[in-house]
């Protein structure tokens, strides 16, 4: 009988630990293009999802204007819509600040990658995500890109 209380606790454990580990699906509800020192709002087809993944600053993004647009359309793909998705990997946190309101700003560097197939693309970016308890923002930068943009995501309901 020990065992199998032994057995129902680490059960127990490790569906409370995997319960923790959700992703959070946030949906951009503004997104601003900084270009030459000015921010202006822009809208891109389609909504921009991203993906904040269950480790600190795993991301995914969804949406292939927006993700074409931030590569300036070098990838060549055999299948266009290798463009949908992208993952920023093998990151690594450069700063972590908080500002005046009390909002968490965490930068990193790494890569976005695109996979699809036999398609693939990657590029260095600089990501920075806004949490004040919950997500408010994020901003990301290819490396070699005067290109910066910025997304605030529709509440949670």
């Amino acid at each position: 009988m020990k065992k199998y209380y032994k057995m129902l606790l680490c059960l127990l454990f490790i569906s409370f630990c995997m319960a923790q580990q959700t992703t959070e699906n946030l949906y951009v509800d503004k997104a601003w293009v900084n270009e030459n020192e000015e921010w202006d709002t822009f809208q891109y087809s389609g909504k921009i999802v991203i993906s904040i993944l269950p480790e600190e600053g795993n991301i995914q993004i969804t949406n292939y204007d927006f993700l074409r647009d931030f590569t300036n359309g070098k990838a060549k793909f055999s299948n266009k819509l290798s463009y949908t998705s992208a993952n920023f990997e093998n990151k690594r946190k450069i700063s972590a600040t908080v500002d005046k309101q009390g909002i968490l700003c965490s930068t990193y560097e790494g890569i976005l990658v695109f996979q699809s197939g036999d398609d693939y693309y990657s590029t260095f970016a600089t990501i920075t995500i806004l949490k004040k308890g919950y997500v408010v923002g994020l901003k990301m930068q290819e490396k070699n890109n005067n290109k910066e943009y910025a997304f605030s995501f529709k509440p949670n309901s």
